[in-house]
């Protein structure tokens, strides 16, 4: 029994650390550089930028910058237009407002999101362009 325990406790604080570390390496500026669609994910050609005609939300731009915030806040800025709003990650879903994406990968300040409340199939990739203090 007391094993058991042990164990579980083991793997509890593993994930915890899991989890802390995405929260702790989103934070910063990111702009968008890729859209995958999901066809392009199962293809074995490199990925291709489709910036274009492809857009599924006017957040999802080029032109468009992410700051994640410590304190779960983030501002999205647009051309002129700036707001800011709070953010939650639990495991490895972010969640801006009612939109959830699940955290691909954070690697190479190269930040890959899939969207999970939508049925499109786009990934998303985002590169770090400077970190806050």
């Amino acid at each position: 029994m007391r094993i058991g325990i042990i164990v579980f406790l083991i793997i509890g604080l593993n994930f915890c650390t899991a989890q802390t570390a995405v929260e702790k390496e989103i934070v910063g500026s990111w702009k968008l550089v890729t859209q995958i669609t999901a066809v392009e994910e199962n293809d074995d050609s490199t990925f291709s930028e489709n910036l274009g005609s492809k857009q599924p939300d006017a957040l999802i731009q080029s032109d468009v910058l992410l700051r994640f915030k410590k304190d779960k806040s983030l501002v999205i800025d647009m051309e002129k237009f700036v707001m800011e709003v709070r953010y939650s990650i639990k495991k490895n879903i972010l969640t801006i407002g009612v939109r959830q994406f699940e955290v691909i990968s954070i690697q190479n300040d190269i930040l890959t999101l899939k969207e999970t409340t939508t049925e499109n199939g786009l990934r998303y990739k985002y590169k770090k362009i400077k970190t806050d203090a």
